[in-house]
């Protein structure tokens, strides 16, 4: 096997991209849902209170992969739209304050996580009341996508060695 340089292997990979991006595009998406099963799995399944589990599943379930081509780049985004993922995946503790109210509802059976405040339900039993509370991160897509990594580079690198080996 003789040597390239540098600049002849970068060639090498752009010509690979143009000829197979299909290629590239399907071992980029097999990667990203590699990350986010990673993130459910180990990350959203508890225990608490160092890692999150399901109450609803909402958060498990919104956790996404999304690959763009756009010309020779590809890039693979993994992310939810559920509004308070981002106090969980925060690197620092978020303090919450009521904004409207004397304090905030909290709720501790599983009947008030699922359907909040209703008529009969018992302070101290189904929900507390509390002034402010701090919320101490528990990053669930991070810590998959560094656990992953090694198993993503490789996993595109074979479909380009394989990619290579045929085009």
């Amino acid at each position: 096997m003789s040597k390239m340089s540098l600049q002849q292997f970068s060639k090498k990979i752009d010509n690979w991209k143009n000829k197979h991006p299909e290629q590239l595009r399907l071992a980029m998406t097999r990667a990203a849902q590699l990350v986010v099963r990673q993130s459910q799995s180990r990350y959203l399944a508890g225990p608490r209170p160092n890692k999150l589990e399901q109450v609803t599943g909402r958060l498990w379930r919104s956790i996404k992969e999304r690959i763009r081509m756009t010309g020779t780049r590809i890039t693979a985004q993994i992310g939810t739209n559920v509004s308070y993922a981002a106090i969980h995946e925060s690197d620092t503790p978020t303090t919450i304050v009521p904004i409207r109210a004397k304090a905030l509802f909290i709720p501790i059976s599983r009947t008030a996580k699922l359907h909040g405040y209703q008529k009969g339900m018992k302070y101290g039993v189904d929900f507390a009341m509390a002034k402010k509370v701090t919320i101490k991160p528990r990053p669930f897509l991070r810590p998959a996508v560094e656990d992953m990594r090694p198993r993503v580079l490789q996993m595109i690198s074979e479909a380009m060695l394989r990619g290579y080996d045929h085009g």
